[in-house]
């Protein structure tokens, strides 16, 4: 199928979400590495700052580009570069499912409102303008992007790790209903130390609309704005359930049809 905005485009949207020049799937593990893991656009970046400001232990907010030091991306950073980290890394991956990697918190959110902010991301770092939402979906149901389709890297993990202690899955929705509660739950898990006050404080510094206010204050200093080749910013809503205002029912649908016992897997079960 063609649209407006071509091929070329959604390739090069996925490469974006790639990252082709970091470490990637050739991240030289160790044995003490810790994973933050998501498919794209599952509350990753809101919950790496989270742990930004608990890694750190100061009372100095720090700024988006400090993720890169206390969270580093592996799809945007080389071995070389990650190699300066100390022992006992937190590193933020998108990658499917991978035997290398041990202790892992991997965050799973709704594939619809996932498809939404895919979307909008893709129309911002590629700056095309011509593909619809439904057609998008179509897109996102048959290649996902740079690491498979939803379908394919949930199942991967959960195939692979679920029952294991090593593994905790958290919804990106349980988080948002309680981020306190479940942000404690990671930090035990990553082994990541933090107290009530620190976690509260981390969540109070990790508003979706301070996250807005912190992304136009660092503008091109922080990586992905610099990525940026269309209008619209990278935090958006943030909300659980604005994909319904925005998401064709019959794309939602299609959505549901294909995935659905992966969907109930993780409880979107409507």
């Amino acid at each position: 199928m063609k649209f407006a905005v071509g091929v070329g485009s959604w390739k090069s949207a996925a490469r974006l979400l790639g990252r082709k020049r970091g470490a990637g799937a050739g991240l030289e593990v160790r044995p003490t590495d810790r994973f933050l893991v998501s498919f794209p656009k599952s509350g990753n970046t809101w919950l790496r700052y989270m742990l930004t400001i608990l890694i750190r232990g100061t009372s100095e907010r720090p700024s988006l580009a400090d993720m890169e030091a206390a969270v580093p991306d592996i799809h945007w950073r080389s071995n070389k570069w990650l190699s300066r980290s100390g022992g006992g890394r937190v590193l933020k991956s998108h990658q499917w499912f991978d035997p290398g990697y041990t202790q892992v918190a991997y965050v799973v959110r709704d594939p619809r409102p996932v498809a939404v902010s895919l979307f909008h991301h893709y129309r911002r770092t590629t700056g095309a303008g011509g593909m619809t939402l439904s057609a998008f979906v179509d897109e996102f149901l048959s290649k996902g992007g740079g690491f498979g389709t939803w379908r394919e890297h949930v199942g991967s993990w959960l195939g692979a790790r679920s029952g294991d202690p090593r593994f905790l899955l958290v919804r990106y929705e349980d988080l948002v209903a309680d981020t306190g509660k479940n942000l404690l739950r990671i930090c035990a898990h990553l082994n990541i130390a933090a107290e009530v006050t620190s976690i509260q404080a981390a969540v109070e510094a990790a508003t979706i609309e301070k996250l807005r206010k912190a992304e136009v204050r660092e503008g091109k200093n922080w990586e992905p704005n610099r990525q940026a080749a269309g209008p619209g910013a990278f935090f958006r809503k943030g909300s659980v359930d604005a994909w319904r205002d925005e998401l064709p029912e019959s794309a939602a649908n299609k959505i549901r049809e294909a995935w659905w016992e992966t969907m109930e897997a993780v409880g979107y079960d409507d």
